[in-house]
């Protein structure tokens, strides 16, 4: 898990053949416990493997390890703090602003490039995350059959029929929200306001908080849920009956419950909807006119 964070400033073999001239750009992924990673170049580092978080909500990279910052060679840095989900402090960072990298063969320019400089994300297993560089401009094809990433210009046609489209709002950032129904076991069902957080591995992460919508089902299991920028996050696992997303209802999904004031910093939230749930799905998320389509791809009935 790497939440949503803000800043504070203070082989071989024979050629592939040529794409057409108008093709829309594409990245390679791969998934790691769920999670979208990206291959990724910046300055003179070895090649990065890097998370694609929709909690990043501006353009640029931010890097965990501060061992890379002499083959990043950063451009005038300064530092600053950089804070999310955990309730220990922000930590410090290098930043540097008007810098370059590249997803695949794509090249993202005038990215700001953070470089923590502390051991808060000490042993993750990847080397950092991004986010709106890629998500905030384009409409953004997650396509999982054939793990690869596809830049559409935004607001594209609607798809065939196959497609759902569901509605994505904003609040006081450019975060996206969405609204999911549940069922927790009993006769209720509750409609959840929810943001989306690709960097998550979870399918649901309820945010457990007083005056809640939902009952906490019956069965639940403390456990370590992931580290955030400012501090490690405990919570519960169980499972719901089911949750619904645009009509497509998945039944007994595994759920994890989190207490609000240390997992979120978005106010109003019942929940986060994480990549857990998410990559069941082919995606197309299209920020720019407020649209998500799914489509059901063949890890859906594989991955309760």
């Amino acid at each position: 898990m790497v939440p949503a964070f803000f800043l504070a400033l203070s082989l071989l073999g024979s050629p592939a053949a040529a794409a057409p001239p108008d093709a829309p750009p594409r990245i390679p992924f791969t998934t790691r416990v769920n999670k979208v990673i990206l291959p990724v170049s910046l300055g003179g580092s070895r090649p990065l493997q890097i998370i694609l978080d929709s909690g990043m909500a501006y353009d640029g990279i931010l890097i965990y390890n501060s061992a890379l910052a002499d083959s990043i060679h950063l451009q005038n840095p300064f530092r600053a703090q950089v804070g999310g989900a955990g309730s220990g402090p922000p930590q410090t960072a290098l930043v540097a602003d008007s810098m370059a990298f590249s997803a695949g063969e794509v090249p993202f320019e005038n990215q700001r490039v953070i470089l923590l400089e502390g051991d808060a994300m000490k042993g993750m297993t990847s080397d950092g995350v991004c986010g709106h560089s890629i998500l905030g401009h384009h409409a953004v094809e997650i396509n999982y059959d054939r793990m690869e990433i596809v830049l559409h210009p935004s607001g594209l046609p609607r798809p065939d029929e196959t497609w759902t489209e569901l509605p994505l709002t904003f609040k006081e950032n450019r975060i996206p929200w969405i609204t999911v129904t549940t069922g927790m076991g009993g006769a209720d069902v509750e409609t959840l306001s929810c943001y989306i957080d690709l960097a998550s591995s979870e399918t649901v992460e309820f945010l457990t908080r007083e005056g809640m919508k939902f009952t906490l089902p019956d069965s639940l299991e403390s456990v370590f849920l992931g580290r955030g920028l400012s501090g490690d996050i405990h919570g519960w696992r169980g499972r719901v009956a089911w949750v619904e997303l645009g009509g497509h209802r998945l039944e007994g999904l595994q759920v994890a419950f989190a207490p609000a004031a240390v997992r979120s910093k978005q106010p109003g939230a019942d929940a986060v909807v994480g990549n857990g749930l998410l990559c069941r799905f082919n995606c197309i998320y299209d920020l720019g006119a407020g649209r998500l389509f799914v489509k059901p791809n063949r890890f859906q009935a594989t991955m309760f």
